[in-house]
């Protein structure tokens, strides 16, 4: 929390004022900061959990800063480096240090009745289209650290997979040859 990250999708894009206007299957990538974790929706939707990390699609304008504006956590974004996930970027990860500290989840808008009955949202448009004051959630990789560890194992180094690929081809190439001396 209070860490930017690096977000790679192929999902939607398009633009913070209007929503995601783009089709899928293009690689894009943006920064955002991690404002705080699940615990936070609880005022909201109970039960939240300190499993995902959230994050708001901020323009610099403090009425469209969702996490400032419902919960007092105040960033107002990281100017044209800001990103935020749409449709088709589920399981997309979100890199610090280069390293995968979170994957895409899902996103809302929230829209609340104050004392006066009078609706507020930090959304622009009201609607949940990927528009500036929308908050999104990944999951939290460290939560299933250990259960990652034992189920798939460490994952090698780059080196140590090139190195086992370069072998796995020598193999491949060796067998396709005595292959061909046969025929």
């Amino acid at each position: 929390i209070g860490k930017t990250g690096t977000k790679v999708g192929y999902g939607k894009s398009g633009n913070g004022a209007v929503g995601d206007v783009l089709d899928v299957g293009i690689k894009r990538t943006g920064q955002n900061r991690y404002d705080a974790d699940g615990s936070s929706r609880s005022v909201f939707f109970g039960g939240a959990t300190t499993g995902i990390l959230g994050y708001d699609f901020d323009n610099g304008q403090t009425e469209n800063d969702a996490f400032g504006f419902f919960f007092n956590i105040p960033n107002l974004g990281l100017g044209d480096l800001e990103v935020a996930a749409a449709p088709g970027d589920s399981g997309s990860p979100t890199f610090i240090n280069g390293q995968i500290a979170g994957l895409t989840s899902f996103r809302e808008t929230v829209v609340a009745v104050n004392e006066e009955n009078i609706i507020e949202t930090s959304d622009v448009d009201f609607q949940l289209n990927s528009s500036f004051g929308e908050f999104t959630y990944d999951t939290r990789v460290s939560v299933y650290a250990d259960w990652i560890d034992q189920e798939i194992g460490v994952v090698p180094e780059p080196t140590s997979i090139l190195g086992s690929l370069l072998i796995g081809l020598g193999l491949i190439k060796s067998s396709l040859i005595r292959f061909n001396k046969k025929v």
